[in-house]
């Protein structure tokens, strides 16, 4: 059989007891082995030193080896890695051992049968670890994928509109339309004001149900060339080219105000009733482009006015 390059470290504050395990693994072609004399030296080499599996002596003066596995574990979690433990003793396994298996130890041997098992547990703790390992990269991998893909995503999966990334690519856009063309950027942020409640009170499918039937009521509202987007948790954005900031005004939106918050919406619960909170923030670009994150600040600081007051609220910008 090929050299196995598998990484061991063994932990016993016994040097004969040391000396008899390297001997096993060598003879057993297991060449990749460390050792620690305690489990404390052993702690500090394996937070920059990890290994695929790890031998403990379970009776040691300074700490039993189920308190070390407990403690690697704990860094495996931290660190997302996996350890392969084999607790070897000259004492029959008790109470406490077979409840570690559950958590934090995979193996189990005596010492008078450590010549005869420790070199198949061995190659079938390798081929543990080997699978753990690849598993462990894989979801690394998939993981790093989904984070790119959620990075340059602009649709939301809820709702099927926009999201917050594509609220704001779509306020730079329409800023440079009125840059070169004139008119009226115009940003309507729309809160679920109960939002909180309806999250106490329902599942979570009741709550992507409403929020779900409120965007295509949304989208009924407003005209073909509006972007709504979903903007946050409870809260859409709209945004509005106008020929003129005159038409950024409570009235010209009273529509959707009205629309929106005067209708009762059919879940699976039953039917649901929302409070509504709606501000406005509008520009034009005859003092030079207006600034996105101050568009949407003034946006949300408004929201609260209207959820208080129960009123649309509108600023305009360079105004």
């Amino acid at each position: 059989m090929a050299a196995s390059n598998v990484s061991i470290l063994v932990v016993d504050d016994s040097q004969s007891a040391s000396n008899e395990l390297e001997q096993i693994l060598l003879n057993a072609d297991f060449f990749n082995v460390q050792f620690c004399n305690g489990p404390f030296d052993a702690m500090q080499f394996l937070e920059n030193n990890p290994v695929q599996i790890l031998l403990i002596a379970w009776h040691m003066e300074d700490m039993d080896g189920l308190e070390l596995a407990a403690h690697v574990k704990e860094m495996d979690d931290e660190l997302i890695r996996y350890t392969y433990i084999i607790l070897y003793s000259s004492e029959a396994p008790d109470q406490k051992i077979k409840e570690a298996f559950k958590q934090t130890i995979d193996g189990f041997l005596l010492k008078q049968n450590l010549h005869s098992q420790l070199a198949s547990m061995m190659y079938a703790a390798e081929g543990v670890t080997n699978k753990f390992d690849h598993l462990l990269n894989v979801v690394h991998e998939l993981e790093n994928e989904c984070k790119s893909l959620r990075t340059g995503q602009l649709q939301d999966p809820l709702t099927g509109l926009g999201n917050r990334r594509q609220a704001k690519q779509s306020l730079s856009d329409t800023i440079r339309q009125i840059e070169s063309r004139g008119g009226a950027v115009c940003l309507l942020l729309i809160e679920v004001e109960n939002y909180q409640q309806v999250q106490d009170e329902h599942s979570v499918s009741v709550v992507r149900e409403l929020m779900t039937v409120l965007a295509k009521r949304l989208l009924q509202l407003v005209r073909p060339l509006d972007v709504v987007t979903y903007f946050a948790e409870g809260q859409f954005a709209v945004i509005l080219l106008q020929p003129s900031i005159d038409q950024c005004t409570p009235d010209c939106y009273r529509r959707i105000f009205d629309g929106l918050r005067l209708k009762s919406y059919m879940t699976s619960a039953g039917y649901l009733s929302i409070s509504i909170g709606m501000s406005i923030c509008a520009s034009e670009a005859l003092t030079g482009p207006p600034n996105i994150d101050e568009v949407i600040r003034v946006a949300e600081a408004n929201l609260s006015k209207s959820v208080t007051t129960g009123e649309i609220h509108v600023t305009h910008l360079n105004v």
